[in-house]
């Protein structure tokens, strides 16, 4: 009954992007709960926590990157083939899932600290079903995740109030509250992907055929965006993993903290940018200047950016000094978090910019500006933090995301037009 109340006044983008916050506003639960145990477990085994989870998201890029974009862009594109799309996408999502489990295990025998190769086990176990991803896949193409997660939400209410549980009544040995935490995000993934099979439980398109040319050409159409997605999270975790080796515990577990807090803007801002993109794959076609409607995509989404991060910014203030009192670590924490927030600005051009090369089929630009992104990142990494910590932690993200977010596009012959519509649409718009 809701559901039919909100079509009729919202459009279905909108209706999709309040959806993606539902969702992750649960699944990112998890944020809150890591901030709330930094205080239990102390900053230097934060530190340690925080480093499997960076490690874990970096190898599970393969799962949330490429080819989800370009399953989206054919499913709206092609009516008559949705169902051989669709099988030869979990086919796709089958062998990306053994490739992934592979990297998990020889990393998991190289790794010499013991708590650090159980958390990664743990954590592990969450992926066995991620190639039930397709459906969310489906969801997304047909802007449905407001349907989808106003049936299940409660599965994340339970997480939520478990983990909560578990961290500020239940008294346990470090290491096993942090084990405990890890296994409840684990069953949450798994529950998640059997959730998405019951909500598809008549559809049998996962029977069809499957062609490993077909699966072929996927990957290779998509290894592109891939690459793009693994310099972006090189970029946006691989400083908290090189921080462990060449800076104190505690300067990597207040950063650890303040990355924290800026991912709750961030996963509120991604998730309205998920609408976003079927919108621009029907503008190609739609309008006559694709340029003009990125433009107006990204200074509406930088005005609810500066929103979010304005609000974001006060509830902080108020967890950081709950948490460590009026100390030093809390200015400190404060001033970095307030830095580091200026990066969701290049998320928002980043992610727009994307959808406009993946349409436009300039993925290889992406690439490589990325992969200048990640250089740049690494290098100021090696040269600020080993001086300033995490300062230098927040400079070198600074540099490394408003290259590859937005200034790339001044070094590209094929994106002067749109370096020209942004820079007119920013004089005389965004005031």
């Amino acid at each position: 009954m809701i559901n039919k109340i909100l079509k009729k006044n919202i459009s279905p983008e909108n209706l999709n992007s309040f959806g993606a916050i539902i969702e992750k506003g649960f699944k990112f639960s998890n944020l809150l709960v890591f901030i709330v145990l930094s205080k239990y477990i102390g900053l230097n085994n934060f530190a340690n926590f925080s480093f499997v989870f960076n490690l874990l998201f970096f190898f599970s890029l393969i799962f949330e990157s490429g080819l989800k974009q370009v399953f989206i862009r054919d499913y709206l594109l092609s009516s008559k083939n949705r169902d051989k799309i669709i099988s030869n996408t979990l086919g796709t999502l089958v062998i990306i899932s053994i490739f992934f489990f592979t990297v998990v295990a020889l990393y998991y025998l190289f790794e010499q600290n013991h708590l650090i190769k159980n958390l990664l086990l743990i954590l592990s176990l969450g992926y066995v079903l991620k190639p039930f991803l397709v459906y969310k896949y489906i969801i997304e193409a047909e802007l449905n995740l407001l349907k989808f997660n106003s049936r299940y939400f409660i599965v994340f209410i339970v997480g939520l109030f478990i983990k909560l549980i578990i961290v500020l009544v239940y008294k346990a040995e470090v290491d096993t509250l942090m084990y405990l935490i890890c296994f409840i995000i684990s069953l949450e993934n798994i529950f998640e992907c059997i959730l998405l099979k019951i909500y598809f439980s008549n559809s049998n398109f996962f029977l069809g055929e499957i062609s490993f040319e077909i699966i072929k050409n996927m990957l290779r159409e998509s290894w592109p965006i891939l690459f793009s997605a693994i310099m972006i999270g090189l970029y946006a975790r691989i400083d908290q993993i090189i921080m462990r080796f060449i800076t104190s515990p505690t300067e990597l577990g207040i950063y650890a903290f303040v990355v924290r807090i800026v991912e709750i803007g961030y996963t509120i801002i991604s998730s309205l940018l998920i609408s976003e993109y079927p919108s621009v794959i029907k503008a190609k076609d739609n309008y006559d200047d694709l340029e003009q409607t990125i433009v107006h995509i990204i200074l509406k989404n930088l005005k609810i950016t500066f929103i979010i991060s304005i609000v974001l910014l006060i509830i902080s203030i108020g967890i950081t000094f709950t948490i460590y009192g009026n100390t030093n670590i809390s200015f400190k924490i404060i001033v970095l978090t307030i830095s580091l927030m200026v990066t969701n600005i290049f998320v928002v051009t980043g992610t727009i910019l994307n959808y406009y090369l993946l349409v436009k089929e300039l993925n290889r630009i992406r690439v490589y500006s990325t992969f200048i992104g990640v250089a740049l990142n690494v290098m100021t990494i090696f040269i600020l933090v080993p001086t300033y910590g995490a300062y230098g932690a927040v400079l070198a993200s600074l540099i490394s995301y408003a290259v590859a977010g937005l200034g790339y596009i001044y070094f590209f012959n094929q994106t002067k037009k749109l370096k020209g519509e942004i820079i007119r649409a920013f004089i005389t718009k965004s005031f």
